[in-house]
């Protein structure tokens, strides 16, 4: 925006700021017919809250004087106060307030509103449409919260305005992971904003366990010595199990989502003369035989106790 551009600007709230405070004198041929100011419309809680909207307005508080203006509109629903409205969001800065309380206005006060003060309404807008942005919002799910600089977001808003400059985006929804982003919005370019939240996925607990001097590692990750506790994502995931003099063990555990599984893992002699392929092979049985509790590698195969007891005698006959 040009310099040009902001002084007027400035004036046409400077003038209009400065009028609502005042009752507009009428030529003296008409004072029956004139229409009445403002302050001389409103009547009881409605006239209060203007006069308490102007003392805080010649006060520069205006947040104050905004809040003041919107009760006294909402008790009243004289349009003009719209405008006096967005001389406060005018003046906190919110220029995409600002717009849209004009736009109201216009709308509201098109039947009562002078062609000079539709023009010059008219004429603030177009200056205004350089200040903001049109934001376009695409989230899903449709049921996230969705704030803007801190303030939600009515639901069901596809569109919406920012002013330039940056402004913080945050949108979260149960059982999804929250997504924040800083938005540098241009001014006058429209925005697309497309959000598409993460669902959470329930993680699995793993334990391997294995003699002291073993060292465990999962997916090639944060090796540990004796035992390995972890939260992992769902899946199938490498578990290794090392330890000098020793056959390695290598295999693969799928976990479902929110699964708990657990380990022991007892490590055979190099020197046993056990084919590796045996233990890797029995490996195979650690991913599915862990479901409900340890599978146990033992360092030796225990024989079988021969059977205690005597043999009856069996009676044949023969056709």
């Amino acid at each position: 925006m040009t310099r040009a551009h902001l002084a007027l600007f400035a004036v046409a709230f400077t003038l209009s700021s400065s009028a609502f405070a005042q009752k507009p004198s009428a030529p003296a041929q008409a004072v029956d017919s004139a229409p009445k100011s403002l302050a001389d419309s409103l009547t009881g809680e409605a006239k209060q809250e203007y006069d308490r909207a102007i003392i805080l307005y010649q006060d520069s508080d205006n947040t104050g004087a905004l809040a003041k203006f919107a009760r006294a509109y909402e008790l009243a629903h004289d349009p003009r106060l719209l405008w006096n409205m967005a001389t406060c969001q005018k003046g906190l800065r919110h220029y995409y307030k600002t717009y849209v309380l004009i736009e109201q206005y216009l709308r509201e006060g098109s039947s009562v509103l002078s062609v000079e003060t539709i023009s010059r309404a008219e004429d603030t807008k177009r200056l205004l449409r350089d200040l903001f942005s049109p934001v376009t919002l695409a989230i899903e799910p449709a049921t996230a919260i969705v704030t803007l600089d801190g303030e939600v977001v009515a639901p069901n808003t596809l569109e919406t305005g920012l002013d330039l400059g940056a402004h913080k985006l945050h949108v979260e929804a149960p059982n999804f992971e929250a997504f924040d982003q800083l938005l540098d919005v241009p001014g006058k370019t429209p925005v697309p904003v497309r959000v598409t939240l993460k669902a959470i996925v329930a993680s699995s607990t793993l334990q391997v366990v294995a003699e002291s001097g073993a060292t465990i590692t999962v997916d090639g990750q944060r090796p540990s010595r004796g035992q390995w506790d972890g939260n992992v994502p769902p899946g199938k995931h490498t578990v290794v199990v090392t330890e000098p003099g020793k056959i390695t063990v290598k295999d693969e555990v799928d976990l479902s989502a929110g699964s708990k599984r657990s380990l022991l893992v007892q490590l055979k002699d190099a020197s046993s003369g056990v084919p590796a392929w045996v233990w890797i092979g029995g490996g195979v049985l650690l991913a599915g035989a862990v479901v409900g509790g340890y599978f146990i590698f033992r360092p030796k195969d225990e024989a079988a106790a021969p059977p205690v007891g005597k043999l009856g005698s069996i009676s044949l006959s023969f056709p």
